[in-house]
């Protein structure tokens, strides 16, 4: 989908004195992954909230969370893991056409 894009400090992307836009997809499912519940005050419950969970040890918990809030924000997800030895999140999800 095509919506406002965010720089690395996930700040407002600017060029040429105006906010850039493209496909914002990726955006939109790492924002899902690190914000902490309830920072999305429409739908508080929409977010994972990682952080908390890579300091528990509740991983199998951790990847229903990603896969829930993902398919409830319209993504198909075909897989998803994670690496607990070197902290990788693998997933292979898209917005559904």
């Amino acid at each position: 989908m095509i919506d406002l894009l965010l720089n690395t400090d996930n700040d407002l992307q600017i060029a040429n004195d105006d906010v850039v836009k493209g496909i914002s997809d990726l955006q939109h499912q790492e924002l899902i992954i690190i914000c902490q519940k309830g920072e999305f005050k429409e739908s508080p419950l929409a977010t994972v909230g990682i952080v908390n969970y890579l300091r528990g040890e509740d991983i199998p918990g951790m990847l229903h969370e990603v896969r829930t809030r993902f398919v409830n924000d319209g993504i198909a997800v075909r897989s998803i893991s994670y690496d607990e030895s070197n902290g990788d999140l693998k997933y292979d999800a898209s917005y559904s056409e």
